[in-house]
Formats: C-alpha cells, sequence, structure tokens
C-alpha cells in the first residue's frame, strides 16, 4: 500500500481524507471532514499522527491553515508526565 503525499495546499485547498503531510519529521494522515465549520466559516478536519514523547497515536482537528500542527498527546500537551499507578 502506498502512503498518499501531501498535495494540497494548507493555506489553501482542504485536504482530502486519506492525503497526508510531513512536518518536522512527523506525518500527519488526514481522516476527513468533521462536518463542522469554525467560526470563521472554514471547515475543520480531524488528523491522526503519533506522539513525538510516546508514540501514542493521537487525533486532532483543524481548520485548513493548518501552520503549527500539534505534535503530542494530550497527555504530554498539558505538560503532565506518564507515571505508573500507584498501588496499596
Amino acid at each position: 500500500m502506498t502512503k498518499k503525499r501531501m498535495t494540497f495546499d494548507l493555506v489553501g485547498d482542504a485536504p482530502m481524507a486519506g492525503s497526508s503531510f510531513v512536518y518536522k519529521g512527523q506525518e500527519f494522515v488526514c481522516l476527513g471532514w468533521t462536518g463542522a465549520l469554525s467560526v470563521h466559516g472554514y471547515r475543520l478536519n480531524k488528523w491522526r499522527s503519533h506522539c513525538t514523547v510516546c508514540g501514542a497515536p493521537f487525533e486532532q482537528t483543524t481548520t485548513r491553515n493548518t501552520r503549527n500542527p500539534t505534535r503530542t498527546c494530550l497527555i504530554h500537551r498539558r505538560g503532565l508526565s506518564v507515571r505508573a499507578p500507584v498501588f496499596g
């Protein structure tokens, strides 16, 4: 299976589901339009990638003019550390 590479302009055209782009060595795959619009009338697209800290998959929703996508999962985005549960 070959991966589709970015064939759209993040500032102009709307990405298609399955298309992807690489930002700072991290690949982001478009899952498609969420069916919603931003307050400015832009389509909101859902993207999937992997956290640069722990490697966990995560999704984010952005408009078409994404210039600096989020590169970490929700846990690391909030500055929390991953700790083993404490029992007893």
